[in-house]
């Protein structure tokens, strides 16, 4: 699993850390079905997965995304551990422009989640940034962060 053509795996335990991806920024998904163990080491065996995060735009752009929802209620009454309704929401906003030599994207997103069970409300709040200088057409440096801050109830 690769981001931007770099690996996305932890180191401890080989295991992609999903939420360190920014679904709001990808811009296309490249699979490539062969061995790449010589390229990308023994955990590219069986292929490789990049997610490449789209690039600042030569004009300005703003996007939002807004995602709501109440969950369905319980199926057994027993389930049932609220009288209020299970709602999630999540809003991403993000600033894409050129200037010059240039260019940026800067992100800022919100999760939160009441849970559908007992204990299993969640928070996240998080944010994007991409540069990208270019020294000539055929020539550039990137940088990416992406920052996250997690809270939860804990459900067991």
């Amino acid at each position: 699993m690769l981001l931007d053509g770099f690996p996305a795996l932890s180191a401890d335990n080989a295991d992609v850390k999903w939420d360190a991806i920014p679904l709001d920024q990808i811009d296309h998904v490249e699979e490539i079905k062969r061995a790449g163990s010589a390229l990308y080491g023994t955990g590219a065996l069986g292929g490789i997965i990049n997610v490449i995060t789209r690039n600042p735009s030569n004009t300005p752009e703003t996007r939002a995304r807004l995602l709501a929802g109440i969950y369905s209620d319980p199926v057994h009454p027993e389930w049932e551990w609220s009288s209020k309704k299970r709602l999630f929401e999540n809003l991403d906003v993000s600033h894409s422009a050129t200037d010059g030599k240039l260019g940026y994207i800067l992100g800022l997103g919100q999760k939160w989640i009441n849970g559908f069970k007992e204990n299993g409300w969640h928070k996240r709040y998080k944010g994007y940034g991409k540069m990208r200088y270019a020294f000539r057409p055929t020539s550039n440096l990137t940088t990416t962060l992406y920052w996250a801050v997690d809270d939860h109830g804990v459900f067991v």
